[in-house]
């Protein structure tokens, strides 16, 4: 069985074709990394909490986010003793939680770099409900979406660009 040339040259071009789509895909596709990070993974309830909030652009082209308020991050800390005592969004910011201004607020970041947020929480402000036995904070931490009504919103999925969270142990000192 022959083959004609310009059976040949199709196949040729539908392989090139499908190559630079397959390359393009790649390329263009956006890729992310978001994540919360501690300095430690268990504190005193003396010890102030150092964690981080990174997103990282890990594609090949500069991405545009828009977050629904100006930090872009929104920070909630949720403690949870072993007796079941639980203290749901003790801190948010530095502020009190449910307090964060909305607004459209856009961020372009290179391939490769990362846009970093570093926070201290003062475990003081909650340490007095923990006299017993170990406790659990969980940081959680979300870029939400620039058309979330509010801060309420954002710890639903479907208003949220990135979310991360961790967790922590600390032990009464």
């Amino acid at each position: 069985m022959k083959i004609s040339f310009g059976v040949i040259l199709i196949i040729v071009l539908v392989l090139l074709i499908a190559s630079i789509l397959s390359f393009f895909w790649v390329v263009l596709t956006p890729r992310w990394s978001f994540t919360v990070t501690t300095d430690k993974t268990s504190y005193t309830s003396i010890d102030d909490i150092r964690f981080t909030v990174t997103l990282k652009n890990t594609g090949y082209i500069s991405q545009t986010i828009a977050s629904g308020i100006t930090q872009p991050v929104a920070v909630w800390i949720e403690v949870t003793a072993e007796n079941g005592w639980w203290n749901p969004a003790v801190w948010d910011n530095g502020r009190p939680p449910n307090h964060l201004e909305p607004a459209n607020t856009v961020f372009t970041i290179l391939a490769g770099n990362v846009l970093t947020r570093t926070f201290e929480f003062n475990q003081s402000l909650i340490a007095q409900g923990y006299k017993s036995g170990p406790y659990t904070i969980r940081i959680d931490a979300v870029i939400p979406k620039a058309d979330t009504p509010d801060s309420s919103y954002f710890m639903e999925q479907e208003h949220q660009l990135f979310y991360a969270y961790t967790q922590v142990t600390a032990t009464p000192s």
